[in-house]
Formats: C-alpha cells, structure tokens, sequence
C-alpha cells in the first residue's frame, strides 16, 4: 500500500467509494446478506453521524491513537479499520457479513489472487488524493 495520508473524513469517504465499486462490480463474490448489508454500511459512513463516530472509535481501538482534527492516517490503516468497522457491525448488530469480510481478508492475505479488487482499492485511493469523493 501507498505512504499517502488521509484525514477522518477522507478516510471515510475512500471506503463508501470503495463498497459501492465492490456493490457493482464484485457482486457474484458476495453473499446475497453482504450484498443487502453494504447498502446499510454506505449509509451508516456516507450519511450518518453514529457511523462518522463509529468509525472515529474503531480506528482509535485499533491503533490506540485518537482522530484529532489534524491526524492524518495512512493507506493501511484506511484498510485495516474498515475490516474493524465491519467486525464493529457483525458484533454489534449481529449482522453476516461474511462474504465482505472473507474479501476483504483476502484482497489483504492474497493480493495476487484478487487483482480486479486490490486495482479498485487503488483506483479508489489515487481518485481520493485528488478529489474528494462524496
């Protein structure tokens, strides 16, 4: 992954860009519930200011560092919070995401098996260095 940086909302942003591509372009490799789900999770991160929190405290349990308004997180941790994210609602709100989940896993341990998706990943995060997405 890229040195690039991102603040809080930026962050946010490359992974609703990110699930709606997966959404429409990654279906087939989806659970019917991962599919129903990512509407909910696009939501909850594009929309709603539980998510925005949500998301703020999953980054911060995992890294053990705050969002304050001038952090800056990285590529990877972009990544790996979403997988925290998602974790965060399969437990919390007993949802199945385990279609998203095991792709995800995968685009991380097997990036040469999910080329189509780790390009994505990397269009969605070049696209967010020069724009903002929402």
């Amino acid at each position: 992954m890229s040195n690039k940086k991102f603040d809080e909302k930026t962050s946010r942003e490359i992974v609703v860009h990110f699930l709606n591509r997966l959404k429409t372009e990654c279906k087939n490799q989806l659970s019917l519930t991962s599919q129903e789900r990512l509407h909910y999770l696009i939501n909850l991160l594009s929309n709603d200011p539980n998510g925005a929190e949500t998301w703020k405290t999953t980054y911060q349990m995992t890294f053990d560092k705050s969002f304050e308004p001038q952090v800056l997180i990285s590529e990877e941790e972009v990544f790996t919070t979403l997988i925290g994210f998602c974790a965060r609602q399969t437990h919390s709100w007993k949802f199945n995401l385990t279609g998203l989940m095991d792709l995800l896993f995968l685009i991380r341990y097997r990036p040469q098996e999910h080329e189509k998706e780790r390009t994505i990943w990397k269009e969605v995060v070049i696209d967010a260095s020069r724009e903002t997405l929402l």
